[in-house]
């Protein structure tokens, strides 16, 4: 027996590596729930609200390492998606949306739910792929998986038509194509050479590493770089960790005491997967030394906020091989000033914190203090949440390794 679009969708669904789908039921997209029902490692995550389905796919891609799946009925529940696709475009999140739609016959006619949901989230979303036939839907879930991670991984959006849901699959000699990312640029070699001139000329080098180092999966090359150049790692809030904190050449966060120094002196910034946003320069404030290497796989990016010298167009861990090769004649720089500065610096900043925590505190508590306590009480493998502005400075910069 043929199966039905809905079958077709989840079958899709589950070929991509989606395990979980997070959305409410409505009366058009009850076919696919009711298609869940025989459908084999695809668990249905009921959220209150769409918003709160797109949070939770997102949360769930960024804890898994996966791809995030939302499904929506049309409408309100699309665009009620679109503040948390935003949020996962600005984050690097991979997710698959699929919002239903009214089917052709009802467009246009003043019924419930009416919205050009092929134009809705478009602004808010890498991709919008729309397949018009149960034979369509398969091409374009792969497609969108593949969308979602190409580059600089973000939020896609398939728009089903509701009447899809119901049809048989039908026979055709070839399934309807849709376009394709293009595969991250291979990184030049002239332009790696250049690099590495640069690099090993800097007497006071500086690594600033942002999320395109998480995204590649490149912390060890980083490590191995910075010891190789005696060069200090600054990172932004969405790289903290990707080299230890108790690591001689790890400053930490730009927002530390003593950074803005460490970069007026430094003589070369190599930045790997940052774009240098507001909160990554404390409102573009942050002395970038001109003679800037950027690396990041979106070409926008690239000399955006502050000029570079050479900017590079590639995967960092691609790049960060690629230096280390070139570099390897150098071995091991001994730990000197760049040691000294990290060390006056983290000394400056815990002396600063040590300080206004040891004062006598007596409700309304500093939110500095509530956050001394959790990590007092809680493990060190606590995963935290927190909601943004202040909490979140006081949560990622202040009082947590």
């Amino acid at each position: 027996m043929a199966r039905t679009g809905s079958q077709v969708l989840l079958d899709a669904l589950r070929a991509n590596g989606a395990e979980y789908l997070f959305g409410i039921p409505g009366t058009l997209t009850l076919p696919v729930y009711d298609a869940l029902i025989d459908q084999a490692g695809l668990t249905p995550i009921i959220t209150r609200h769409e918003q709160g389905a797109g949070f939770a796919a997102d949360g769930y891609a960024k804890v898994s390492g996966r791809t995030g799946t939302v499904f929506t009925v049309p409408g309100p529940g699309g665009t009620n998606l679109a503040t948390a696709l935003q949020s996962a475009r600005e984050d690097a999140v991979p997710l698959v949306a699929v919002t239903s739609a009214l089917s052709d016959k009802m467009r246009g006619r003043s019924a419930i739910h009416d919205v050009d949901m092929e134009r809705a989230l478009e602004h808010v979303v890498k991709k919008v792929l729309v397949p018009d036939s149960v034979a369509g839907i398969a091409p374009a879930v792969e497609a969108a998986y593949r969308w979602a991670r190409a580059g600089r991984p973000g939020p896609v959006q398939v728009v089903m038509k509701a009447n899809l849901f119901t049809a048989g699959e039908e026979r055709v000699l070839r399934p309807p194509e849709f376009p394709q990312p293009e595969a991250t640029p291979k990184a030049d070699e002239k332009a790696l050479d250049r690099a590495a001139d640069m690099l090993r000329a800097a007497q006071r080098p500086v690594i600033y590493a942002g999320q395109g180092v998480v995204l590649a999966g490149c912390e060890r090359e980083v490590q191995l770089l910075a010891a190789r150049l005696g060069a200090p790692v600054v990172t932004s809030i969405k790289a903290r960790g990707v080299l230890s904190e108790r690591d001689p050449l790890s400053f930490g966060l730009y927002h530390f005491e003593g950074c803005e120094e460490l970069l007026r002196e430094a003589d070369l910034c190599l930045a790997l997967g940052t774009g240098f946003g507001q909160f990554a320069t404390s409102y573009y404030k942050a002395p970038i030394p001109g003679n800037l290497i950027q690396v990041d796989v979106d070409p926008q990016r690239l000399g955006r906020n502050y000029p570079a010298s050479l900017g590079i167009q590639a995967d960092a861990k691609e790049v960060l091989q690629g230096l280390l090769k070139r570099l390897e004649d150098m071995g091991e720089t001994p730990l000197g000033e760049g040691h000294v500065r990290v060390r006056a610096g983290r000394r400056l900043y815990a002396e600063r914190l040590a300080a206004f925590l040891a004062k006598p505190q007596a409700p309304p508590f500093h939110g500095l203090f509530v956050m001394k306590t959790l990590r007092e009480v809680f493990p060190p493998e606590t995963i935290f949440l927190s909601d943004s502005s202040a909490t979140q400075s006081w949560l990622m910069e202040q009082a947590f390794e």
